[in-house]
């Protein structure tokens, strides 16, 4: 009985041809840092400039009208396990979303308290995280075409400074 991933056509296929060597005197392979005359790097482009929000506080205004749902939620549930999701817990949470703005380890921030504390707190943050990924932006690239846009992370920063504001923290 043969094998269930066995060919019998195995042998029509041509055998691979036999390998080059380039090798220099020094015993280094020295290679062209352009091909043609051309970097084989591409270019990088100029640093784009911040998204074009038409009504960026109407825009921060809902962002954060969305986060609120998001923590309100969040509170419930915090409730039920017993645990005050207050001014004090919100604030560490936010600490640990503006740390993540300027690219910081949020982790230590949110080691707060007993395990289940500290969980709910992650669990938060991680949710509120991911928003930027969720809230797109259109733009009218011509008459025909539309190109969504994820949230850029300044505009992110806003939404959370405007949130701490909306919550006096």
């Amino acid at each position: 009985m043969s094998a269930p991933f066995e060919n019998k056509n195995i042998q029509n296929i041509p055998p691979l041809p036999k390998r080059r060597v380039l090798i220099s005197e020094s015993g280094a392979i020295e290679l062209p840092l352009q091909l043609d005359g051309r970097s084989s790097l591409p270019d990088i482009p100029a640093t784009k400039p911040p998204q074009d929000i038409e009504d960026r506080k109407g825009e921060t205004a809902r962002v954060v009208k969305r986060l609120l749902a998001l923590i309100e939620d969040h509170r419930v549930t915090a409730t039920r396990l017993g645990i005050a999701l207050d001014a004090p817990a919100i604030d560490v949470v936010l600490r640990a979303l503006e740390a993540e703005t300027r690219r910081e380890d949020p982790t230590p921030i949110l080691k707060q308290g007993d395990e289940v504390q500290s969980y709910v707190l992650t669990a938060l943050y991680e949710e509120l995280l991911a928003e930027p990924s969720n809230i797109l932006f259109t733009t009218q690239v011509s008459q025909d075409i539309i190109r969504y846009e994820a949230m850029e992370a300044a505009f992110w920063a806003e939404c959370i400074a405007a949130l701490r504001k909306k919550l006096t923290i």
